[in-house]
């Protein structure tokens, strides 16, 4: 099997391991959306859920509610519980993109804005 990124950065939704980055391209298309992620926030029934981080484009005043009409709309919602879907479940509005001192980014600060936010 052949990672493209770090394998750190799966989200662990049950026993499946959830690649970001398709569900970030998704998260990109978004009508005012700057930058997008999507990062595993704790779930108590699935040990990680998906949770769509977007920052806004300047003088675009985007809320949660905005990126979850727009995830309702763009992805699939399984109905079979044996099917895992990467609809997010959580939906978060950042004002700016965390960076290491070294000035990429940093996904791990993303999850915990993101935990911090959902009072996860």
């Amino acid at each position: 099997m052949v990672f493209d990124g770090r394998q750190k950065e799966l989200i662990s939704m049950q026993t499946n391991k959830i690649f970001p980055w398709s569900i970030e391209q998704v998260l990109k298309k978004m009508p005012g959306a700057m930058h997008a992620f999507a990062v595993g926030v704790p779930d108590k029934r699935s040990y990680e859920v998906v949770c769509a981080c977007v920052v806004p484009k300047e003088g675009v005043p985007l809320t949660p509610d905005d990126v979850k009409k727009y995830c309702d709309d763009v992805f699939l919602e399984e109905s079979s519980s044996m099917v895992i879907t990467t609809k997010p479940v959580y939906h978060v509005i950042l004002s700016s993109v965390p960076l290491m001192d070294s000035g990429k980014l940093s996904r791990r600060d993303i999850a915990n804005l993101a935990r911090e936010k959902l009072g996860l």
